[in-house]
């Protein structure tokens, strides 16, 4: 392969005005052959994407409203109740003399 200083200032390759041309029309040839294959694909790729959008945005709004229905689990009951004191405040006498207390050795009957 030859240095860049052998070669100098002329340029290496030579074309004729026929090659040059000959390469120009293919060029053409095969991006005016190209141009439908492209348009289909970009139309294929657009409905792909709205098509992932579209059920990207169903299943956000599945989750959101799954969400906001949702009634809390029993963990969360629990972890957000009140404590026992602060119901039996809240509530009249009459339902507090209404209620069924358990003493310890009662609990461990029933187990």
């Amino acid at each position: 392969m030859k240095q860049f200083d052998e070669i100098g200032k002329n340029m290496p390759f030579r074309e004729t005005d026929e090659q040059v041309d000959a390469l120009l029309q293919a060029i053409e040839a095969r991006t005016l052959n190209q141009a439908p294959q492209r348009r289909r694909s970009a139309v294929v790729r657009r409905i792909v994407l709205a098509a992932s959008a579209a059920a990207a945005v169903a299943v956000l709004a599945t989750v959101l409203l799954k969400s906001l229905n949702s009634q809390p689990s029993a963990y969360d009951a629990v972890m957000n109740s009140q404590s026992l004191a602060e119901v039996l405040t809240q509530m009249p006498d009459e339902d507090v003399d209404g209620q069924a207390y358990y003493t310890q050795n009662a609990v461990a009957y029933y187990y």
